[in-house]
Order: C-alpha cells, then structure tokens, then sequence
C-alpha cells in the first residue's frame, strides 16, 4: 500500500491486501466513498475514534477483487461553494459576466467559516493573517474559493489534516520555519547526534524548469461602464536578467482578462508576475529507511535541510551538526512524499457514514518495502496562474 501527498492537492493512495483475504473483508473493498485511515499503531475498533490517524483518504475506486485506490481529504472540498457573506448579482451593460461583491469585511477567518461545513469538512486552524479582501469571482466548490481566490488574495496555503480539518495560514503558520530533518549526501554513515531526523537518500535527482516563466502580465478588466488593461510591463535589473543573441530582452508575456476593476486587474496581475518569474525547481530524494515510522506525513510542506554540494545544495549561512560532522546544507521546502504503509501501522476502512461499520483489515494488508520519496522545492505554477497539483 503507498500513500501520495501533494501540498494543496488531492494526492492518491492504493491499497492491496493478501490473496486469501477473507469476503469479510475483500467485500469492504467495493464500499463507495468509505473512508481509509491509517494509524501509527493498531488500537481495537472501539477506540480509534479518540485517535487522529496519519492519514485519512476517500474510496474512489476498485480494479479487482484484492485491490481499492482513492484520494487524498483535499478532494473533500468538492462541495458547492457560495459563503452565506456574498451577494450575487450580474453586471449590467458588460460582457464580462456576472461575479460576486462582497463586504469589506471579508477576513480570512470569514471566508474559510464560510466554505466549510460540508463533506465532514470543519474549520481547524486558521492563520492571523491581516487585512480584508473583496473577491470578485463566480467559483463553484469550496476548492475554487481557496485555489483561485483566498490562496492568491491573502498570501496563504492550505490543508485538510487527517481530522478533516482545513487550517490555512502562512507557510510559517502552518508548517514553522525550521527544518524538520536532514536529507544527507549518498554513501554518508554513521550515528545521527543531532535533534532532527537523520534521513540518507539513495538517489537524489534535481531538476530546473523554466517551462511556465514568464516576465510579462496584462490583464484586462470592466466594471461595467469603463474598460482598460493592466501591464505590468518587464521587470529591470536581476528580475529580468535573460537576453537573445544581439541584445533583445526576451520577453514572454502572459494574457488575462476578466478582472472587475482597475485595482483587481493590478493585483492579480502583480501576483501572477511574481509566481511566474521564479523557475521550477525540484529535486527527488529517494529514502530506504526500515525505522521511517510515522515521520514521513509530517514532512509535506514543512521545511528539510538538503545537503550534495555536487549538486549546489548547499548553503553557507546554515551551519548543521549531523552525523558527527558539520555540514552547510540548503533549507528548502517538501512539497510532497511518497510513502508506504508499513508493518506495524493499523489500517481501517470506516464505511459507517453510509451505514456500514469500521472495519480493521491490518491482518490482510500487503505490506510495502520500507522507501520513501521526497519532492522538494518551489510548488510549479501552471499557465493559468494556478499551482499544478496531482490529484486522483
């Protein structure tokens, strides 16, 4: 059984169980939308209701009569979004549609009070995060509210933890500022001294994308009676530092419209430009780690000190004791992992939400070799704006 994680994004997990597994259990299998939940340890049905799992996932699908797979409790915010705080109206005289206008006093505690309650989806913590914000827009799910506009608006992320609680908050809010581990150069050894887990890759591949940068943004906007265009114009200096053969500045600009006013076509704007100067950069880092136990969930979206100066991660200013020796590795940021279920975990499908039971099937489980993979560095953003996720 593997489990994938994705900062803001719904994920994926498989689950396999023996071939002699009882009906009684293989039948739990095909149960729609019941839900898995694995645990640090295995505790009696009765009590895993006072227990927060390390994982809770959504039953999508079965291929077979041994086999179930779904997604991650992202997916729970597929539910119809329209916060009680926003009036609808169209515009009148305007092509572009209708949107919402909200009050000023839309906080960030406002609006995420005001998408949750569906799907078992309930409010978790909530970052103090200042200022108020108008969302012009007409999402559909709780999902487009934050991905589209609470996300970019506020400067936040967030997650649904396994409770089925939807914190959003800073990155420092949600996740700290120091490194939850080290990931260490192949071929190092020895005893980890140190207070963070020691973690040596056996194999770690970096890559560079510049596939979604641009340095360009015009957004045209209307509000009903005016219309007009926003440039952001290219960035000088070390923003911009790209050039063609006899001298051009290599422009690549991106194209957007929809905006409902002057103010709004310049924010967005101004955002897209800054997620789009900065490349893709993402690193894998294989772990085989036999004691791996329930650190691998904690570290999606927390920060990891990375170290292979072959391969420039390294950084002069981060000085780190670490297996008996002091090492200057990167601090960079884990935006996802994949990781299996291993021996020793409880696993439990709760179909009790459509009348069925909780079932602990850790008796039947297929167990996965002890691995784990890390994705680590900036979150890609896609050509809409939007950061690229994997979702089921």
């Amino acid at each position: 059984m593997t489990v994938e994680q994705t900062v803001m994004a719904n994920g994926r997990w498989s689950l396999q169980v023996v071939d002699d597994a009882p009906v009684s259990i293989t039948d739990r299998l095909r149960d729609p939308f019941s839900l898995l939940k694995v645990f640090a340890g295995r505790w009696p049905v009765p009590q895993i209701s006072g227990v927060t799992p390390l994982y809770t996932g959504l039953w999508l699908r079965s291929s077979d009569r041994t086999s179930c797979e779904g997604a991650g409790p992202c997916i729970l915010l597929g539910g119809a979004g329209t916060p009680s705080n926003a009036a609808y109206y169209v515009s009148q005289g305007s092509a572009w549609g209708p949107y919402f206008a909200v009050p000023a006093t839309a906080t960030l505690d406002g609006w995420v009070s005001n998408i949750v309650g569906k799907n078992g989806i309930r409010k978790g913590t909530v970052g103090a995060v200042s200022g108020t914000h108008a969302i012009y827009a007409n999402p559909t799910t709780a999902r487009d509210w934050l991905d589209n506009w609470i996300v970019p608006q506020f400067g936040v992320e967030y997650r649904v933890t396994p409770a089925l609680k939807l914190d959003v908050g800073t990155i420092a809010q949600l996740y700290g500022t120091t490194a939850k581990a080290v990931v260490n150069v192949p071929g190092d050894s020895g005893p980890d001294p140190g207070s963070l887990p020691g973690l040596t890759a056996s194999r770690l591949d970096a890559e560079l994308d510049y596939t979604d940068w641009r340095n360009r943004v015009l957004n045209d906007w209307s509000d009903g009676t005016n219309v007009g265009r926003y440039d952001t114009g290219i960035p000088s200096g070390a923003s911009a530092p790209f050039a063609l053969p006899g001298g051009d500045v290599l422009e690549w600009a991106e194209c957007h419209d929809g905006a409902p006013s002057s103010s709004a076509a310049q924010t967005g704007a101004g955002w897209l430009l800054a997620a789009h100067l900065q490349p893709s950069r993402q690193i894998d880092v294989e772990v085989n780690d036999p004691d791996l136990g329930g650190i691998a969930p904690t570290l999606v979206g927390a920060y990891l000190d990375v170290y292979d100066p072959r391969r420039n991660l390294y950084d002069l200013s981060n000085p780190v004791t670490h297996r008996g020796r002091l090492i200057y590795p990167a601090k960079v940021r884990c935006m996802g992992a994949t990781w299996p279920i291993r021996q020793g975990m409880g696993v439990y499908l709760d179909d009790t939400g459509n009348g069925g039971v909780i079932t602990d099937i850790t008796d039947y489980v297929a167990w996965e070799e002890p691995s784990l993979t890390l994705t680590v560095g900036s979150l890609p953003v896609g050509l809409d704006g939007r950061r690229r996720t994997v979702s089921a």
